[in-house]
């Protein structure tokens, strides 16, 4: 039988633990040498550049750029585009992977002056809803990692390396090259170890399989160690010394391209699962919390990324110049990439910061000024819709007054109309006149629309200020559990019944499951692997003054030994909406493991056998999950690694449904970014499955330095509605992520 073998070099001269003053040392032991292979052997390979490192490629060494471009000329390069940057997709709003790719694609066709047809997942991180971005763009194959496939589809489905087939959520194909990372890892240690026998073996033993991926990982360890800072010539000597072996052995070596024109094997294949909605590379050590919640305090820099996207459309989208954002266009996408958020190097990482901070100061005065006039009073309040989208969120700002203005208390009109708003943490001069208060309004707007809003004195009524663990509106009612944290003993919502809340301790008899799992509550694990949580030492506070009519507010507040943990439920009166707002305040906090949102389906209230996940996974539309296996995202990998997958949630928020009801969490990821881990277990064949679902804003691997100190906060919303009605929970999602424009008289309030 023919043996088929083909090459893919990943190179990024943007790795992790390359500092910018060694890439020249990079191009001098890993790029070189490869094109002297190349040349010498006359073996074809496959070439992957992110459209940043051709053009640092451009600046440092023109003369090996185009020694790489006579060898694409002579076809024994085949350029393999990805995006402008090292980028994890399903972290992303759609929009933002899209600039990244096309920008990556262009500066691929300025250079070797042909579209690429075939682009590598960035870090081999797959989600379905990308699929339609590469589609978009006019790529016609992506390269997809084999055995992380296999483990999410099911090993007995996928037995050939032929390239397959898969369909994005629009229901267009695109074909699947696929990568090998222990075949990868083998040539690494054939070329760095010499462990050429052993790689040489497994290659025979695997030629069956159909065209192999012979290498397909990273370019830049081959001859140089970004961990050492040094260089290892000899590297090369047995990469050479292992293609020789290989052409003996009666491998042919082709290039990604030929492999494609053999035909696809498996037809509409679905490459990922419920319990692996993200697929990624290598070990289970290398799943998505690497990028989203561990890292070099991935869960601020990628928060600070969001913001600064936020900012970067407000200010599109009111017309500033195009100049001006196209340099901001290009810093953003740099601050995607996923080397900023692993074994980053110093200074790498003052790259990172200084660059987030220009660009986030940058565009905040880009956005100062209005498109309109603003009236002087400060009863006067401007909103602003600048976005392409229907606003439709909740708005809150603090406001501040002078003495004597507002003497009691505030209500708002609208063209006449009175409009239904909650003001918060009421502060008062000495006089009794309000100084500041934190109003909250519900409001809805159409794109590029305004609302004039007149503030003005009221003799109402403060609303009740004594705690309660009961808190009944016409939408929502709330049950507190008094003595273990104030945690949600039940949420119930109209028309939909109790969905969330405490399953008591002995539901399940299995010795595993029978223990309380308490619901909106926080758990940490600190380096110790000591669990601290907010369910002792708690206790209900006095509501700060308040008046309105949005919603009820309970405060709670639990102490912990390194700090002090605050929450505040909102229990929204006109529709089915509740939310918990965290504060955080620590001393010197170094989590292993940092959950919140914690939330527990109510066994009896779902049906079992129509439970499916929803969010959205770095695409424009929701993926759907069927819970057809059982699963814990939230189990520990090894003593390290303490997650094993999870929803990225793109957008923000993740939903649970059956065929009847379906219920959304909705997170505001613009201070702490986080991620969503779902557990859904069968502990006995007579009750129906745990299942439950964290919010965690800090996960542990091995390249995992967080430190938390001071104040922090975050704000949870859970809405309850129809199965398939995610447009709802996907305008309040948006909402949090690009933020409406508001004034109070002159002054800015948001964003």
């Amino acid at each position: 039988m023919k043996k088929t073998g083909y090459f893919i070099f990943h190179s990024n001269l943007a790795f992790s633990a390359i500092p910018q003053a060694k890439r020249e040392e990079v191009l001098t032991n890993a790029y070189y040498p490869l094109c002297e292979i190349v040349e010498s052997l006359k073996v074809p390979i496959g070439w992957e550049f992110p459209g940043k490192t051709l053009e640092e490629i451009e600046e440092l060494d023109p003369f090996l750029l185009g020694w790489i471009k006579k060898l694409a000329k002579k076809n024994l390069v085949e350029p393999i585009c990805s995006g402008y940057i090292q980028s994890i997709f399903p972290l992303w709003p759609h929009e933002l992977n899209e600039e990244n790719l096309k920008e990556g694609i262009a500066v691929t066709r300025r250079i070797f002056k042909d579209h690429p047809s075939i682009a590598y997942c960035n870090e081999l991180v797959f989600s379905r809803g990308i699929i339609d971005i590469y589609l978009k763009c006019n790529i016609k194959a992506i390269v997809v990692e084999f055995t992380n496939a296999r483990k999410a589809t099911g090993f007995e489905k996928i037995k050939s390396l032929r390239p397959a087939q898969t369909c994005g959520l629009n229901g267009k194909a695109i074909k699947v090259i696929w990568a090998h990372s222990p075949l990868a890892q083998k040539f690494q240690r054939a070329a760095q170890e010499e462990q050429i026998a052993e790689f040489l073996s497994t290659a025979e033993n695997m030629a069956t399989l159909g065209p192999l991926p012979l290498y397909s990982s990273d370019l830049e360890v081959i001859g140089y160690r970004p961990w050492q800072e040094k260089p290892c010539p000899q590297d090369w000597k047995r990469v050479q010394k292992t293609l020789k072996e290989l052409i003996n052995l009666g491998f042919e070596i082709v290039t990604p391209s030929h492999v494609l024109a053999l035909g696809t094997n498996h037809k509409n294949l679905d490459l990922t699962s419920c319990d692996e909605p993200c697929i990624t590379k290598k070990q289970d050590k290398y799943n998505i919390t690497r990028w989203a919640v561990a890292g070099r305090d991935d869960v601020r820099i990628n928060a600070q990324t969001l913001r600064i996207w936020s900012l970067y459309k407000t200010a599109t989208n009111l017309n500033s110049s195009s100049v001006k954002l196209d340099r901001f266009r290009k810093d953003l996408l740099v601050l995607t990439g996923s080397d900023f958020r692993t074994h980053t190097s110093d200074d790498r990482h003052t790259e990172f910061r200084n660059t987030a901070g220009f660009a986030e100061i940058s565009l905040k005065k880009l956005v100062e000024n209005p498109p309109f006039e603003l009236p002087t009073s400060p009863l006067a309040l401007t909103i602003f819709n600048p976005h392409e989208l229907r606003w439709d969120g909740v708005l809150s700002a603090k406001l501040f007054f002078k003495p004597k203005l507002i003497t009691k208390f505030i209500e708002a009109h609208c063209d006449g109309k009175p409009l239904q708003l909650h003001l918060s943490e009421i502060g008062r001069y000495p006089d009794s006149s309000i100084k500041s208060a934190v109003i909250s309004l519900r409001t809805r707007l159409a794109p590029k629309k305004q609302l004039q809003i007149k503030l003005s004195d009221v003799a109402a009524q403060a609303n009740a200020t004594s705690p309660e663990t009961t808190v009944k509106t016409s939408s929502v009612s709330m049950e507190l559990l008094p003595n273990k944290g104030y945690t949600i003993k039940s949420l119930e919502f109209k028309n939909f019944g109790k969905l969330i809340g405490h399953i008591p301790h002995g539901y399940y008899e299995h010795p595993s499951f029978a223990y309380d799992y308490f619901c909106g509550h926080v758990v940490i694990w600190d380096r110790d692997g000591k669990q601290l949580t907010d369910l002792d030492s708690s206790e209900l506070l006095k509501t700060p003054e308040n008046s309105g009519g949005l919603f009820e507010e309970v405060w709670a507040k639990s102490e912990i030994k390194e700090g002090e943990i605050l929450k505040i439920y909102r229990v929204y009166k006109s529709e089915p909406l509740f939310e918990i707002e965290y504060r955080f305040t620590f001393s010197r906090l170094k989590p292993r493991a940092f959950r919140i949102g914690i939330l527990n389906l109510l066994p009896e209230m779902f049906d079992e056998s129509a439970l499916e996940c929803a969010s959205v996974l770095g695409g424009k539309s929701p993926e759907l999950f069927r819970l057809d296996k059982y699963f814990d995202q939230a189990q520990p990998v090894n003593p390290i690694v303490t997650a094993g997958s999870g929803y990225t949630a793109s957008e923000g928020w993740l939903g649970i449904s059956d065929s009847k009801k379906a219920i959304s969490a909705i997170a505001q990821r613009n201070e702490l970014f986080g991620i969503f881990l779902v557990r859904h277990l069968k502990p006995q064949p007579d009750r129906p499955p745990v299942v439950r679902a964290y919010y965690t804003i800090g996960e542990n691997d091995e390249t995992n330095e967080v430190f938390w100190r001071g104040h922090s906060r975050l704000k949870f919303f859970i809405t309850a509605h129809k199965p398939n009605e995610w447009d709802k929970t996907r305008s309040l999602a948006k909402s949090l992520i690009y933020p409406i424009m508001a004034w109070q008289g002159r002054e800015k309030l948001c964003p």
